[in-house]
C-alpha cells in the first residue's frame, strides 16, 4: 500500500464484481505522492468499455499531466 508512484482508480458506481466501498476503503489505505479514487455514476465493472469516453477524459485530465509533467 505504499507507492512511490500515483495511484488511481477510476471505477464504475454500480460495479457489482468490485463494490464500491472496499474500494474506497483501500484507496483511503495507500499512500503516494498522489491518489484519487473516482466513481463514476451509472457504470458497472466494465467502465473503461463502457463508458469510455468518461474514462478517456478521466485519464486525459487527471493521469496525463502526471505522465506529461518531468
Amino acid at each position: 500500500t505504499d507507492f512511490s508512484i500515483p495511484f488511481f482508480v477510476f471505477q464504475g458506481a454500480e460495479d457489482n464484481v468490485t463494490p464500491v466501498a472496499p474500494v474506497r476503503d483501500y484507496v483511503a489505505s495507500i499512500r503516494a505522492p498522489r491518489k484519487e479514487g473516482v466513481v463514476i455514476p451509472n457504470a458497472g465493472h466494465s467502465v473503461m468499455a463502457n463508458r469510455s469516453d468518461e474514462f478517456l477524459a478521466l485519464l486525459r485530465d487527471r493521469v496525463r499531466p502526471l505522465a506529461a509533467s518531468p
